[in-house]
């Protein structure tokens, strides 16, 4: 039986006795089911098959009518070269064998008595044909091997171990990369080391080779040549060292041509610069995502800006590592609407490396390779704090603004529908009231719109002059402001003064007489509606409302009735008062200039245990 592996072996067995022919052919392939065994009984009609069919190997009597055997192998050489030919016959010579031999035969075998002589006959049949397959696999890897070489752009090389590395072979590619016939480096008229190899390049040269050597292993290098024309050239070496008997006998390797790769390689490097300092200068973040797994392929620098990642830590990140978990759906279908070939907007956060949260607002499209395919998405992030503060601010503003216009409005509408229906002029004066607290509101809001904004360039102020202009403003003939040293401040000049007057204002009006006191303020000198600050308080129930120094920025107290503890924290909130007609907006208003000016305000109770506003530039 034959190994499951085996190839068939196609066998032409010619006898010109039938009954032996069929015998011979049932016991080969009993011997090997491999064999594949035709027969026919003359070398005619041997020939004829030959012509018509393959067959791996002819096995043929000796004695036959007509053409013998020995005849037939010699039609067989002219005409199927070294086709594998075996001699079977009954009888046999000294003479005959030779005459086979002369004529070229593959085995000799003379037929016995047994069946053990069809072993022997299968196993020549065996050896013979695996040896010329074997052959010819070898002459044609030989064949492709010289096919490569001649193809290849570039040359093969082997030095010889001896000084200079001498060349032994050089394949014909040698001519187109440096000029020179492979025999002017065979013969030594030119060294590759010293006449072909850069001049600047042949110290260097030597340092991974030697490495490979040590090693065993195979080396690579690129470095310059010089051709035979003068011409300077980039080439890519690969080779190995060659050992028998564990000396080096050797190196072999091959030399291509890269000079235009090395240029272009260069020119990308350059295109790349320009490109990294361009995306990097951009104030937006630049992204590039891999859709299907999320991977980052490419962000600029104010990617690690605002996240507060390297780039070594981003490369393992996907963009889900940095947005909430709850976002994870708006961004997939961000990304599905970018992939449809769509511009995609989102709106989300980004979580910092240090757990800080960051909304930008991403745009992006698909990207496209030269061959159509989608890479990934790229798209710029902005950074939306502002933008997203601004439009928080406006929805609290329009919130606030519906919900306190709404309480006089109504109380208009409806006492001046009962003055009407009952002629009770009275209920005007109700009117007059609410229509007194819009106008106060209306222009609390029109403060808290036009005072949001950041200060961009403050001045050095007075805080004493600012403290007596706002003061001026007032009808506090009742109060007085003490002014303790206050120094100055970089502030803008009028919102400093609408901050400060809503402090005295809400000191008024919550102080002795107005209620419960909200906010601190005091002078050393009395000043009536138009009065002047100049005029000295002999009134010892008056309110008093202090400016003064404190740490790295002023304070404005009073010496009212101060606020509970718990309501500290809520004095600063949108429309939370405690007297009646009140907008609740002069505090709000106060936080919103000082923010703009990025200063801090802390309420606490002051020495007099009335209120006491810290403002902390």
């Amino acid at each position: 039986m034959s190994r499951p592996d085996q190839a068939e072996i196609s066998v032409l067995y010619v006898d010109d006795d039938a009954d032996l022919a069929a015998l011979v052919s049932l016991h080969l392939e009993r011997v090997d089911d491999a064999f594949d065994v035709v027969t026919e009984t003359s070398a005619q009609d041997g020939l004829d098959r030959l012509a018509s069919a393959d067959v791996d190997c002819v096995v043929s009597d000796l004695e036959m009518p007509g053409m013998d055997g020995l005849a037939f192998l010699e039609a067989v050489r002219d005409a199927h070269g070294d086709l594998p030919f075996v001699l079977f016959t009954g009888k046999g010579s000294e003479e005959v064998a030779s005459d086979a031999i002369a004529a070229g035969v593959t085995e000799y075998l003379q037929k016995g008595v047994g069946t053990e002589q069809y072993e022997v006959l299968a196993h020549r049949i065996q050896r013979a044909v695996a040896e010329r397959r074997a052959r010819a696999e070898a002459a044609e890897s030989e064949r492709m091997f010289s096919t490569l070489v001649e193809n290849l752009p570039g040359m093969v090389y082997r030095c010889r171990v001896a000084e200079g590395w001498p060349m032994e072979y050089v394949s014909e590619g040698c001519t187109a990369l440096t000029g020179y016939e492979p025999s002017a480096l065979e013969d030594g008229d030119v060294s590759w080391g010293q006449e072909i190899i850069h001049p600047a390049d042949q110290d260097q040269v030597w340092d991974p080779v030697e490495v490979g050597i040590e090693a065993g292993e195979s080396f690579e290098l690129t470095y310059r040549i010089v051709t035979s024309a003068d011409e300077t050239r980039w080439v890519w070496e690969r080779g190995s060292p060659v050992f028998e008997d564990g000396d080096l006998v050797a190196l072999e390797g091959f030399i291509s041509d890269v000079t235009s790769e090395r240029r272009r390689q260069e020119r990308l490097v350059e295109e790349q610069a320009v490109t990294e300092h361009a995306l990097n200068a951009l104030e937006d973040g630049f992204y590039v995502v891999e859709f299907e797994t999320g991977d980052l392929l490419r962000w600029n620098d104010r990617v690690t800006e605002v996240t507060g990642y390297t780039d070594a830590e981003l490369e393992d990140m996907t963009i889900f590592d940095l947005v909430p978990e709850a976002a994870t759906d708006a961004v997939v279908a961000y990304g599905e609407r970018a992939m449809r070939g769509e511009q995609s907007f989102l709106e989300v956060d980004i979580v910092c490396k240090d757990g800080s949260r960051v909304p930008i607002e991403v745009r992006g499209s698909r990207i496209v390779d030269e061959d159509g395919d989608v890479i990934g998405i790229s798209g710029i992030a902005r950074h939306v704090s502002d933008r997203r503060r601004s439009r928080d601010r406006v929805e609290a503003f329009a919130r606030m603004v519906s919900h306190d216009i709404r309480n006089p409005l109504h109380v208009v509408h409806a006492r001046t529908e009962l003055a009407m229906e009952t002629g009770d002029l009275d209920h005007l004066e109700h009117v007059a009231s609410a229509a007194t607290r819009l106008d106060a509101l209306v222009e609390d809001l029109r403060t808290l719109a036009l005072d949001g904004g950041t200060v961009e360039e403050p001045e050095r102020v007075d805080l004493a002059g600012a403290a007596r202009d706002a003061w001026h403003s007032l009808d506090a003939t009742d109060a007085i402001l003490r002014l303790e040293d206050p120094g100055t401040v970089e502030a803008d000049p009028d919102r400093l003064e609408t901050l400060l007057t809503h402090l005295f204002r809400n000191a008024l009006e919550h102080g002795p007489g107005g209620g419960q006191s909200l906010t601190a303020a005091g002078t050393a000198d009395r000043a009536g509606s138009g009065g002047r600050p100049d005029v000295t308080a002999d009134d010892l129930s008056a309110l008093v409302v202090t400016v003064g120094r404190h740490g790295d920025g002023f304070y404005v107290a009073d010496d009212g009735v101060g606020v509970p503890d718990v309501e500290h924290d809520r004095v600063f909130e949108n429309g939370y008062t405690t007297r009646d007609g009140g907008t609740g907006l002069g505090l709000p208003i106060v936080r919103h200039v000082a923010r703009a000016h990025g200063w801090s305000v802390t309420l606490t109770e002051s020495a007099g245990s009335g209120v006491r506003v810290e403002l902390s530039t």
